[in-house]
């Protein structure tokens, strides 16, 4: 500030009145504090004022939400997977008498190794009974369940071609998990000796199954029969033919 700047303001000073110079000194001594206020402490207070509504917000919305789930707990709610446990457990109990019926199956099955000395223990009794001639089978794999495919209408079956016949055997024989074993017999002898062969066969209780009889009446009392069993395995291969 130029000394005759000062000047100016001493004149004017020494022309104020003690009470104009007293609410001179006031008001310059008053006026930061003001501008302090305004500019840093009376935002700061809005935004201590908004974050307590906040908090008191917040504490509504947790005690609406513990009395919710107070709510919630007292309340006998029905298990909403009730139904898919109690089908579940349904499942599993027919899955466990499918597997006994398996099990008990399984024991009544003839191995492809135990049909011929099976066949011929049976027959050893029978002194009017010939074996003319005795002979396994190609296995077969066994088909439990084809499942098709569309809504489409069937189409008339197409003659396959020797290639297209060993092909579709091959690939039926590598799917297959169950083999058929199947076995044929020629036997002679009179009626009645014929008749208890069978039946001994029948009473046996074993895993045979029938597939064909043939019975040709010969000179009496003699007939000739053709006997095709067979039997199931896991073992594709013959093991006692």
């Amino acid at each position: 500030m130029s000394n005759k700047a000062w000047r100016t303001v001493n004149d004017a000073w020494e022309k104020l009145t003690k009470r104009e110079r007293l609410l001179l000194f006031f008001t310059a001594s008053v006026l930061p504090l003001m501008l302090l206020f305004v500019m840093v402490l009376e935002p700061a207070l809005d935004r201590m004022q908004g974050v307590d509504g906040q908090i008191a917000s917040l504490e509504h919305s947790v005690r609406a939400q513990e009395k919710m789930l107070r709510m919630l707990q007292d309340a006998d709610l029905p298990d909403p997977n009730a139904k898919a446990h109690r089908d579940l457990k349904a499942l599993v109990n027919r899955l466990d008498v499918i597997n006994s019926d398996v099990d008990r199956f399984a024991r009544n099955l003839v191995g492809p190794e135990q049909m011929l000395g099976l066949l011929h223990s049976v027959l050893g009794p029978e002194k009017d009974l010939k074996l003319i001639e005795a002979y396994s089978l190609p296995v077969e794999p066994l088909v439990l369940n084809k499942e098709t495919e569309g809504t489409e209408a069937p189409v008339a079956p197409r003659r396959l071609t020797a290639d297209a016949e060993v092909r579709a055997r091959e690939k039926a024989m590598q799917e297959a998990v169950i083999y058929i074993h199947p076995f044929e017999m020629q036997l002679q002898g009179s009626y009645e000796a014929l008749y208890r062969y069978l039946q001994s066969i029948e009473a046996l209780h074993q895993g045979f199954f029938w597939d064909r009889l043939e019975y040709t009446a010969d000179k009496y009392p003699n007939a000739t029969i053709r006997l095709r069993v067979h039997t199931l395995s896991t073992e594709e291969s013959w093991l006692g033919a």
